[in-house]
């Protein structure tokens, strides 16, 4: 129920903004709003479909440590 809610949700947030940008042939705004928009979608359906993400902060600190490692701190 909640996941064809969500779906409902997003597609008329994805008509009501994509909508004006292709009208106008704005291009590039309409990638970014899509890229933008997929991985919003995609990260919502996994919290409503109770799907464990990897916590951001993990790759930050991976690839931070080895920086920080590197230059001595």
């Amino acid at each position: 129920m909640y996941t064809a809610l969500l779906v409902v949700t997003l597609l008329l947030i994805l008509l009501h903004d994509a909508l004006p940008l292709f009208k106008q042939a704005m291009w590039r705004e309409l990638a970014v709003l899509l890229l933008v928009w997929s991985v919003g979608s995609a990260v919502a359906l996994a919290a409503v479909l109770r799907i464990d993400l990897p916590n951001p902060n993990d790759l930050i600190i991976a690839v931070f440590g080895r920086f920080a490692r590197f230059t001595g701190n």
